[in-house]
């Protein structure tokens, strides 16, 4: 990890939707990072917030969301081409941050904020971030149903 005594804390990378995107897996994001700032504050550096544009208004962009918490656009998820090479950029913004850890959030939904069907273009993400050692967790939100194919 980046953390040793007297040095600097954790840094955490959270792939997800993130407010004001309205959705529940952006909703829960958000209440993820409030308390890991309020239980682990003094052991976090950083966290940043990987996630997408939803609608044709929006910009890519980069805000503070408090003094530890930085979010990145990185691309449309109503984009069929920047939704299925969104794997890319979320790639090169994790080797550039060099985290201790991320931490995926995603419904396994049909049409998936991050390509494919059920968001298979992250497979070859994962992959990646095995062969430079980042480690990553992977939380699912929710269950396919099969009305819902």
């Amino acid at each position: 990890t980046n953390s040793y005594p007297g040095e600097a804390g954790i840094i955490i990378c959270l792939v997800s939707s993130y407010p004001p995107i309205r959705a529940g897996e952006s909703n829960y994001a958000q209440s993820y990072v409030n308390a890991l700032l309020t239980y682990l504050n003094n052991e976090i550096e950083e966290i940043f917030v990987l996630s997408h544009v939803d609608g044709k208004n929006e910009q890519h962009e980069t805000c503070q969301d408090g003094d530890k918490v930085k979010v990145y656009r990185l691309f449309d998820s109503h984009n069929f081409l920047s939704k299925n090479l969104s794997f890319l950029k979320i790639f090169e913004k994790i080797r550039k941050i060099r985290p201790d850890v991320v931490h995926f959030h995603y419904p396994p939904i049909p049409k998936s904020r991050f390509g494919g069907l059920l968001g298979e273009p992250l497979l070859p993400l994962f992959l990646l971030l095995k062969l430079i050692r980042v480690p990553f967790v992977v939380t699912l939100h929710s269950i396919w149903f099969p009305d819902e194919a």
